[in-house]
């Protein structure tokens, strides 16, 4: 449950909002579904800048009419930056930023890696990238409070690892219908303790480095993003599970850019259980599954 107040405070910061204003082109990428669609339509429209709409043939040729955009690591890997003379600013979200997509894009265009989930309304941190610099998340962005705690929700000091958590006006109100869930992740802010502002957290791991930039390390559990989408790979192998009920044994794991399932037992008749498993995980998930084996 995300609400105005947060989008508003995010968005307030030039930097932040693609530098949209009059005269600026930001191009309209991202799914209805994905919340980077929300922070590219709301930036350019509340700031006078042009949202500039796919023409439903090519996905990526009204980028080159553009000026700003917001892209996943996975998308920028297969885009080369001269094909768009008119972008100067280009932000990634969703996904770790390899060093060689950094490298390339940052000679060209003015690039930035931003961090942050749903639940902290579209990003909670902000990084200009530079080439041959280390990619990190980077500071907390203006209207975000990111803290690194330990298992007793303790700050820990620069350069300790730790959970991260984000707190402030960006953070939602919770989860839909979820309360259980909502209670174990929206937590009061036991740090600075402003009344009416809660803190998430988020199960990545991470530490402030001594230049105040964060350094996210992954998760400590088995949630992950592929192209840009959250998939948990204990929800997959349980749906999976449920939906063939013959199955004794499921394992999910990641193979570059898919997913690779392996299940037991090996008398399983194999002609039908992908048809099978593509009803029972969520859609994204399946158009991720390259391979099944029997194990």
């Amino acid at each position: 449950m995300c609400h105005h107040a947060g989008l508003v405070a995010f968005q307030k910061d030039p930097e932040v909002r693609f530098f949209a204003a009059p005269g600026e082109r930001v191009a309209q990428v991202m799914s209805p579904a994905f919340d980077g669609s929300i922070h590219e339509i709301f930036s350019a429209l509340s700031y006078g800048a042009a949202l500039v709409l796919t023409d439903g043939v090519d996905p990526f040729a009204h980028i080159k009419r553009s000026t700003a955009s917001l892209l996943t690591p996975s998308v920028a890997k297969i885009l080369e930056p001269r094909d768009f003379p008119n972008l100067k600013t280009l932000y990634v979200v969703g996904e770790p930023v390899p060093q060689y997509v950094n490298d390339l894009w940052s000679k060209n265009v003015n690039m930035y890696n931003m961090y942050g989930p749903t639940e902290a309304t579209c990003g909670a941190t902000i990084q200009k990238l530079s080439s041959g610099r280390k990619v990190t998340i980077g500071p907390p962005n203006p209207t975000t409070r990111i803290y690194i705690l330990d298992r007793n929700q303790q700050l820990v000091p620069p350069g300790v690892v730790g959970e991260i958590y984000c707190a402030g006006v960006q953070v939602a109100r919770g989860y839909v219908g979820r309360p259980e869930l909502t209670a174990e992740k929206f937590l009061p802010d036991t740090v600075e303790k402003r009344p009416g502002e809660m803190m998430y957290r988020t199960g990545d791991r991470g530490f402030f480095n001594h230049n105040g930039e964060v350094e996210c390390l992954g998760r400590n559990d088995r949630q992950i993003k592929l192209r840009g989408y959250r998939t948990d790979l204990n929800d997959i192998e349980m749906r999976v599970a449920q939906g063939i009920p013959e199955c004794t044994g499921v394992a999910i794991c990641q193979k570059d850019d898919y997913l690779v399932a392996m299940i037991q037992p090996e008398t399983l008749d194999m002609s039908d259980i992908r048809a099978r498993v593509m009803k029972t995980v969520p859609m994204h998930a399946g158009k991720f599954l390259l391979e099944i084996y029997r194990a």
